[in-house]
């Protein structure tokens, strides 16, 4: 277990190599928060999934009471949306702020994250949001890996209904230099 004291009085803990991330995830979602404390549960197989987290907060920010505006999240490569981790940082954001809606959505699941097509992953990104009827005045988007480039592509190319803010959480945005630590991803990477 690794203690990470960070500068806006939030603390996280973290166990094993998915720290980044949630420390991440603390900063980027909880930011404003004068004194919060995120105490993650890491999935069993952290390596394919999102983490399991959750938040217990002291004080709630007072300039986040009145925001509520609704966060759709976007997994990364392997993932799904329907998997524990994704769900439990989908529902850790409507229980620190229970006004919020949030969704992890399920879209290029599994093997068609790797398989299938960016611009049918986006197309599929574009249908799930607008099914969200929570989500038609505007949303916050966290992508996760690689689902950062899905949200990326839908906020250059669609945007509509529009992201307000947009949170990276270990996205490539500039590329990668090599192929992911995964016999699957080893396996198919030579043939790209």
């Amino acid at each position: 277990t690794q203690e990470v004291n960070l500068p806006s009085k939030m603390t996280t803990r973290t166990r094993g190599p998915q720290s980044a991330m949630i420390t991440a995830i603390a900063v980027s979602l909880l930011a404003s928060a004068s004194s919060t404390t995120v105490l993650p549960q890491i999935a069993d197989d952290p390596a394919l999934h999102a983490p399991l987290i959750s938040v217990v907060r002291d004080l709630l920010p007072s300039n986040l009471e009145g925001d509520d505006t609704p966060v759709a999240f976007m997994h990364g490569m392997g993932d799904a949306g329907a998997n524990p981790g994704m769900q439990s940082l989908a529902q850790t954001v409507t229980e620190a702020f229970p006004n919020k809606f949030s969704v992890a959505l399920s879209v290029a699941d599994g093997l068609a994250s790797i398989l299938e097509p960016m611009d049918h992953q986006l197309a599929e990104f574009a249908r799930a949001v607008r099914a969200h009827p929570q989500l038609t005045g505007g949303f916050d988007a966290v992508g996760l890996s690689q689902g950062n480039l899905v949200v990326r592509a839908y906020i250059e190319r669609i945007n509509d209904p529009p992201v307000r803010r947009f949170i990276s959480i270990c996205g490539p945005m500039e590329g990668i230099g090599t192929c992911p630590m995964n016999p699957l991803y080893q396996a198919i990477c030579p043939v790209w």
